[in-house]
């Protein structure tokens, strides 16, 4: 009728590296990287329960910044809801998915260098129409 899955996963940015590390500069891209950058884990749960044809799913999911300071990347934090129906070898399946992140952008390298603040939202729908053969 149904299930539940549950996905971690953790990456440690901060220990990327450029080499060879003798090189200028890759020591001063690694110096930065292990400055700015730290682990970060995704965890997504989501769901599907079967009613006849008809699939009904939902999912969340969170993505930890990769940056030490969250005013330049913030978490990720995003949903999903999905139906889907089946007949035959046929199957038509329509999904809703947001996601959502704070971060902050220089505009300009000189003169106003001040940060933008911005509020990124992305909304996608998607239809899809599979076959088995």
């Amino acid at each position: 009728k149904g299930l539940i899955s549950v996905d971690y996963s953790s990456k440690n940015y901060s220990s990327l590296q450029f080499k060879p590390a003798n090189d200028p500069l890759f020591s001063n891209n690694n110096q930065q990287i292990d400055q700015d950058l730290t682990n970060a884990g995704t965890l997504r749960i989501g769901g599907e329960y079967r009613v006849s044809n008809w699939s009904l799913r939902a999912g969340y999911r969170n993505e930890q910044s990769p940056y030490k300071n969250k005013d330049i990347m913030d978490d990720l934090t995003g949903y999903s809801l999905g139906l889907g129906y089946t007949w035959g070898q046929t199957t038509l399946d329509i999904s809703y998915d947001r996601a959502e992140r704070d971060y902050s952008q220089q505009l300009f390298e000189s003169g106003l260098t001040s940060s933008a603040a911005i509020n990124n939202v992305q909304n996608n729908i998607i239809a899809t129409i599979g076959f088995n053969f």
